[in-house]
């Protein structure tokens, strides 16, 4: 199962370099040019599929710039080894209009390893400040269906002590503002 952790900067209108901690990076969506993904393909050949997706409309319609957090894997980013959960533990989240039950197991902890967690918060920090109006909107997902939930906004220091008590769930939005 691979892990990731998307970070919305809200009204952000240029894309940002931050600091890339002993562990934590942040690179931009779309960052990746064509010259890329053709040494991918030369890599990966037909083992690697970018599948086409439909639009989504609430990602699409968010202004700002989208990043995904991990580690830098030759020239990929990746959480998967800086965060974990546990599968067996899902959180309560209370959501009356999602009708499938098995929705409800893909809310389960954010585990931020402890040695990684200053570097996370780190980069957290300084990318809210790079918000014109402080307001981030976090992700950490892992392959789940459809169901979209937002939660906050939630003061930083909130977010990072909610985060350490794994009481931040996987496949839930999360604004957080100074």
């Amino acid at each position: 199962m691979s892990f990731s952790i998307d970070v919305l900067v809200l009204y952000q209108e240029e894309i940002q370099e931050y600091t890339i901690t002993k562990s934590f990076r942040a690179k931009a969506y779309h960052e990746s040019t064509e010259k890329d993904i053709e040494e991918l393909y030369e890599e990966y050949g037909q083992r690697l599929f970018i599948p086409e997706t439909e639009p989504d409309y609430f990602y699409d319609s968010m202004k700002g710039k989208w990043y995904t957090l991990g580690k830098n894997d030759d020239g990929l980013v990746w959480a998967f080894g800086l965060i974990d959960t546990d599968f067996g533990n899902p959180l309560s989240i209370s959501a009356p209009w999602i009708d499938d039950e098995d929705d409800f197991e893909a809310f389960t902890p954010v585990r931020v390893k402890k040695e990684f967690q200053e570097d996370l918060f780190v980069l957290l920090s300084e990318m809210l400040d790079t918000s014109p109006n402080k307001t981030l909107l976090v992700h950490p997902r892992y392959q789940s269906g459809d169901v979209k939930i937002i939660q906050g906004p939630i003061p930083l220091e909130k977010y990072f002590k909610l985060l350490v008590e794994e009481k931040i769930p996987f496949n839930v939005y999360t604004m957080v503002q100074r």
